[in-house]
């Protein structure tokens, strides 16, 4: 129940007004059984990427500069991009923000290059994306023709 509760410190700010308490304490346990699953993966990183093992009343945390590590679990990354980015509440961030949202509490091997995937993919966001470059009046006549 330690990890629960520290792990539920570390996503307070950030997850207080996107999520229930359940669905921070189900993300807790998953990034926890995640880690344990690829205790291997994340020993050998941890030389590489200055990451840590904190250990505390015999539960383990891995953590980067106090960011707690995701490993190579591509539905637990989604699921947290779920929850910063698609959930009602998170409103469809943009790339950087999301970036930022997801940065504040995790890290994980690529994630920048991970998360600009995921929001460019993202179908709400193509729908609903402003278009910021100008067309040029030669591609207008080409549509028409």
């Amino acid at each position: 129940m330690k990890y629960v509760e520290n792990c539920k410190q570390r996503h307070h700010d950030l997850m207080m007004a996107r999520t229930t308490s359940s669905t921070t304490t189900s993300l807790c346990s998953k990034i926890h059984r995640a880690q344990e699953q690829h205790r291997t993966t994340l020993e050998k990183w941890g030389p590489l990427h200055s990451i840590d093992e904190e250990v505390n009343e015999g539960q383990s945390n891995w953590l980067k500069e106090g960011h707690l590590v995701i490993p190579p679990d591509e539905a637990l990354r989604h699921e947290i991009l779920q929850v910063l980015h698609d959930a009602p509440t998170a409103g469809h961030p943009s790339r950087d923000e999301t970036f930022t949202q997801v940065s504040q509490s995790y890290w994980w091997l690529g994630m920048c290059t991970w998360v600009v995937d995921y929001v460019v993919g993202c179908a709400v966001c193509q729908q609903n994306k402003n278009i910021t470059h100008r067309v040029s009046p030669a591609s207008r006549v080409e549509d028409y023709k």
